[in-house]
């Protein structure tokens, strides 16, 4: 998995419910979750920048709001508006509160790779082979390395609603050569790791 499927279960975006139910045979010890210890780090940014960028609206709708109230005819139109502004900015807060629960989640059952020199090597050779971005690179090589480092008759899957990226011929072919499978849908990922539980 990589930081997609926090955010997923984070987010409670359309995928979540498969993530969970991943995130669940992982607690239950029906499957094995390993995460690049990267991916743990890019949430926090995606939500720090999602909640700047709410401030940034909140901060035009209070400016926008005091204009308004200038009017007798739209203070009623303030009125519903006005506790929005908060609204917007308490959101980041959950968001924080879930991002602390999930990672704590993912900590106690899954497995971490950390970034070695052998790992970081390989992200640069991927980012030229592979175009893909760092942020990719480091995640496609710990992925990689880490499944060269498992039993041969091991299946594997890699996760990833990255598939720009991450599905190309290249990539598939070289995590074939492992026994591992790539997937861009939570709901495919879990339709097969249930056909193999």
């Amino acid at each position: 998995m990589e930081s997609n499927f926090i955010l997923e279960l984070v987010l409670a975006q359309e995928e979540a419910t498969a993530a969970e139910q991943i995130l669940d045979f992982a607690e239950i010890n029906r499957i094995k979750l390993v995460i690049p210890t990267f991916s743990l780090m890019e949430p926090f940014w995606t939500i720090q920048g999602r909640g700047k960028q709410r401030k940034s609206i909140q901060q035009s709708l209070n400016k926008e709001l005091q204009q308004l109230q200038r009017s007798v005819y739209n203070q009623e139109l303030v009125s519903v508006l006005q506790p929005l502004t908060k609204t917007i900015i308490d959101v980041e807060i959950k968001e924080r509160d879930m991002l602390e629960k999930v990672l704590g989640r993912l900590l106690r059952v899954g497995e971490t790779i950390d970034i070695t020199s052998t790992i970081y090597e390989g992200s640069i050779r991927y980012q030229e082979e592979l175009d893909l971005s760092p942020q990719d690179a480091i995640i496609y090589s710990s992925v990689i390395t880490n499944v060269m480092q498992q039993s041969v008759g091991e299946e594997k899957v890699f996760v990833s609603r990255n598939w720009k990226d991450f599905e190309q011929e290249e990539i598939l072919e070289e995590l074939q050569n492992y026994k591992c499978k790539f997937f861009s849908n939570f709901h495919h990922a879990l339709g097969y790791i249930q056909s193999r539980l």
